[in-house]
């Protein structure tokens, strides 16, 4: 029910009249619910004492034979309102022979706080529970016996006082030594769902002071009217988030929390999807309150101790959910097998790495890991004014590695990302004399803006699952604090591996292979070729090539061998670097043979040539009728040094 001063506010004092008139207009014809509509909770008005729970938990309760349960409660007085505050546990009271004792209080700045009981009824499944429960009558509770009656109507009176009973021995056998708050829950079975509800089941709560020694089942006893609240719990926050499904979250590890993870942390939380396991190996400083989502609450938080996966383990935990914290290094851990199983369980369905370490990302892409969960990088560029996500593919290809070198090609081709990408120059923020730790100066809300949306996808993959194939999105913010966003779908890359030199491997887009092929089609009779633009991983020892720079205007092209001209490549190359600031590189070379074969004495001699003229690993990959095959550079010139055939031939 709204505020009546909104609807006045809003409509006018008439429009609370005409509001007024037609709810009982309705309820006088018994047409205050239908199907439709849903069933309307009992009214209850101006009441000020609140028993929370969690409302999905209780209801479950509700077995078809009917019963009650007796659990634990944990509640707070306040003297001046003359109001308590009830939260049900889901510690169910045993065969305790000693009730009373458990019963503590403790006073804080004289509020009462305690440990109270509560009782659920509720009736069996059948047609009378839904004639007492069809229904609709006001809540006129005063007393126990009143609380009783309306037990009856509800078809649990038997079950309701049967558990009274037991309490009320138990503790005149062994009376509280203070009094305390009994809560009691009445489950009516109502005959559609409530409005705003996928459940039938309406929870009628209601309180009792119960005084040490007293029977409380003596029918004049006060029975104060409460409202029910649900309490924290992952299925309220995925319905309050607009969260429908009913299946739990899947275990996810978050590596990094700093402010872009803390965030993508709790936003999950807040929607009920939190990650399962947070790794971080860093400590709070003075600067991280800036933009984490944690705040300094104590001379710990002061004085730089508090471990960042402790502090957001603790914000998950007050959340309803929980996560285990793992204060060590991510790419030791990676790095170990014994240590890997800190960072996973057996069902984690995707890592998502948030530290915007170029190291960690290319440890987890790289590492030699059977069945490892598919990785998810989310961070900021340019100085946090784009947002980046990507999704890796099944088996890892493409891989996060490989999806960042596409990623480095999608942002130098447009101009405004190539500018706020490479161009940004990153000022350090002075954070105190003789500290290393450097950040891009950047307000939290923009952080904030960024990491929401960051974190919208990664919900929903912790509920669904990972899609097939790999993802790319890119965000760009504009001045007025908006997000645009482009999306690019990745399949699955060419992978070429040497037999003869197995330790270097290549990964070809799919869009590079189609553009090869093309251009050996269009050159049927004679070997043609042109450069490799990309990365060369050195964590991985892989090139990945991700474009091309067509072959010069004075290149020869001979049935017998290509020779790659040099009218304006130096340009290129120069030009390329400076675009991406060094992020894409050329990496090499490619050519055609006509028939299936190996790299050639001629491609070994320009191997060697090419070795020499750069400090970084160099390929010569050749495209044959049967796949591609390689030769790296450096292989061919240390063979030549030492006397040994390194050359090898992969089929696509």
């Amino acid at each position: 029910m709204g505020s009546p001063r909104e609807v006045v506010q809003a409509r006018g004092f008439i429009g609370l009249v005409e509001q007024l008139v037609e709810w009982l207009d309705r309820a006088a014809n018994l047409d205050l619910n239908d199907p439709q509509h849903g069933w309307e909770p009992v009214r209850r008005d101006t009441i000020d004492d609140i028993i929370s729970c969690d409302s999905d938990y209780v209801r479950q309760l509700a077995t078809d034979t009917g019963g009650a349960s007796i659990l634990f409660s944990t509640y707070i007085y306040y003297p001046r309102s003359d109001t308590y505050k009830a939260v049900l546990s889901t510690a169910a009271v045993g065969p305790i022979a000693a009730l009373g004792t458990a019963l503590d209080r403790t006073e804080n700045d004289g509020t009462p706080i305690g440990t109270g009981l509560s009782v659920v009824a509720w009736p069996k499944t059948n047609a009378g529970a839904i004639i007492g429960g069809a229904l609709y009558l006001p809540e006129t509770v005063e007393n126990v016996e009143e609380l009783l009656d309306r037990a009856a109507l509800y078809e649990c009176r038997g079950q309701l006082e049967g558990a009274l009973v037991t309490l009320r021995d138990l503790l005149i056998a062994d009376p509280a030594p203070q009094p305390f708050a009994l809560a009691v829950l009445l489950l009516a079975r109502r005959p559609y769902p409530l409005v705003g509800s996928k459940s039938s089941i309406e929870i009628c709560p209601y309180l009792i002071e119960v005084a040490p020694g007293q029977d409380f089942l003596e029918p004049a006893t006060p029975v104060r009217l409460a409202a029910q609240r649900d309490a924290v719990s992952p299925a309220l926050l995925r319905r309050a988030s607009g969260d429908a499904a009913q299946s739990a979250t899947l275990p996810w590890t978050l590596l990094g929390c700093g402010s872009v993870g803390s965030k993508i942390a709790l936003h999950t939380a807040r929607g009920g999807r939190a990650p399962s396991i947070l790794v971080d190996s860093a400590n709070l400083s003075s600067h991280n309150y800036a933009r984490h989502t944690a705040l300094p609450t104590g001379a710990a938080d002061r004085l730089f101790l508090r471990a960042k996966v402790d502090v957001v383990a603790e914000q998950i935990g007050a959340l309803g959910q929980s996560a285990t914290p793992v204060e060590e290094d991510a790419v030791m851990l990676l790095s170990k097998s014994s240590e890997r199983r800190k960072l996973t369980t057996t069902e984690t369905a995707m890592i998502v790495d948030t530290t915007a370490s170029i190291v960690t990302r290319e440890a987890l892409s790289h590492v030699d890991w059977p069945d490892r969960p598919r990785g998810v990088e989310a961070c900021l560029l340019g100085a946090g004014r784009i947002g980046y996500l990507a999704r890796e593919g099944p088996n890892g290809n493409p891989s996060l590695s490989d999806l960042a070198a596409e990623t480095y090609r999608v942002l130098m081709r447009d101009p405004k990302l190539s500018r706020l990408a490479f161009d940004a120059a990153a000022e350090e923020v002075v954070i105190g004399q003789g500290c290393s730790a450097a950040t891009f100066p950047m307000p939290d809300a923009q952080i904030a803006v960024v990491s929401a949306a960051l974190a919208q996808p990664i919900s929903e993959w912790a509920r669904d699952g990972l899609p097939e194939g790999g993802q790319i999105r890119i965000g760009r913010t504009d001045p007025m604090g908006g997000l645009a966003w482009s999306v690019v779908e990745e399949t699955a890359w060419v992978e070429v591996i040497s037999p003869g030199n197995p330790a270097f491997k290549v990964r070809i887009h799919p869009r590079v292979d189609a553009l090869i092929r093309a251009d050996v089609a269009t050159h049927p009779r004679v070997e043609t070729g042109g450069v490799l633009v990309g990365r060369f991983s050195a964590i991985g020892n892989l090139f990945q090539i991700v474009d091309l720079i067509a072959a010069p205007a004075d290149s020869t092209r001979r049935a017998e061998e290509f020779v790659l001209g040099q009218q304006g490549l130096k340009a290129a190359a120069r030009t390329l670097a400076r675009d991406t600031n060094g992020a894409l590189q050329v990496i090499g070379t490619w050519h055609s043979h006509l028939a299936p074969s190996g790299p050639s004495t001629t491609d070994a001699i320009a191997g060697i040539v090419l070795a020499m003229r750069q400090f970084v690993p160099a390929l010569l990959l050749i495209h044959t009728p049967a796949g591609y095959s390689m030769l790296v550079a450096e292989e061919v010139l240390r063979s030549a040094v030492g006397g040994q055939d390194s050359n090898g031939e992969v089929p696509a």
